[in-house]
């Protein structure tokens, strides 16, 4: 996904925000969804596999991946199963959400500064 992809889903976001929440429900998209003239089936898919966290909102980040799939879609590549984490850690994206890439990239190990000496005394 390229930063001018991620501008003009983010300008379409805007728009169809109509209550300003930072999230886009099912009704706010379903007009914008339905002019793609896709099938019903397909836009179902989009939308689950966009939906990360499946609260049933769109966040601008999802929203994002929603109209790239879409567009995808279009160009005849076929929709993954599950969403790649070549689009879930997109840098792009990433970026112009205001997310930093290590927020999704899965927890890291370290070393709890804690007091081990119960570890150590078996």
């Amino acid at each position: 996904m390229t930063k001018s992809d991620v501008n003009t889903y983010t300008t379409v976001f805007h728009v169809v925000d109509n209550d300003r929440d930072g999230r886009i429900t099912g009704m706010e998209a379903r007009n914008m969804f339905l002019s793609w003239k896709l099938p019903r089936e397909i836009l179902k898919q989009v939308w689950d596999l966009s939906d990360q966290d499946s609260d049933g909102m769109l966040t601008l980040r999802e929203f994002c991946i929603a109209l790239y799939l879409m567009e995808r879609h279009r160009q005849r590549s076929t929709l993954p199963k599950s969403l790649p984490d070549l689009l879930r850690f997109d840098e792009a994206l990433l970026q112009a959400t205001g997310l930093p890439a290590a927020v999704y990239a899965g927890p890291t190990w370290q070393q709890n500064p804690g007091n081990h000496s119960a570890l150590n005394n078996r």
